[in-house]
């Protein structure tokens, strides 16, 4: 078992065993919005009703979106879509992480031209330690 004819290792079972995880992991953090639902509530000051009425927005969605996204897997196969949907996904998290890095002074550098400087003087400054 694992092994064609031929001799060759048969990576299908490997394969089935990562989409299966993949697939626990992906639907698994869709489904757990429960477990989160306190502290949702006491970091945002949310209520119930707008926690779930998003989940289930979202499970409409999900539903609906499901047909179109059938009919382009099987017009233009999954690689090409799989393919854009990871660019547009990229193109959405980039202006988050500028927002996330823009708004976080620890992340920035305190003094952005002292790697200009010659090596000599930058020893003899008092530098900040978190820069």
């Amino acid at each position: 078992m694992g092994k064609d004819p031929k001799g060759k290792y048969l990576y299908g079972h490997v394969i089935a065993a990562s989409c299966f995880c993949i697939q626990a992991v992906g639907i698994g953090t869709y489904f757990s919005y429960g477990v989160l639902f306190n502290p949702l509530i006491d970091a945002f000051g949310w209520s119930r009703a707008s926690i779930s009425g998003a989940a289930s927005l979202a499970f409409l969605l999900m539903g609906f979106l499901g047909i179109g996204v059938g009919r382009l897997s099987d017009r233009f196969g999954p690689r090409i879509l799989m393919t854009v949907s990871g660019v547009f996904f990229g193109l959405a998290v980039v202006p988050v992480l500028w927002d996330h890095f823009r708004h976080r002074p620890e992340y920035r550098r305190c003094d952005c031209y002292e790697h200009h400087r010659p090596l000599v003087r930058q020893k003899k400054r008092n530098r900040n330690r978190h820069c």
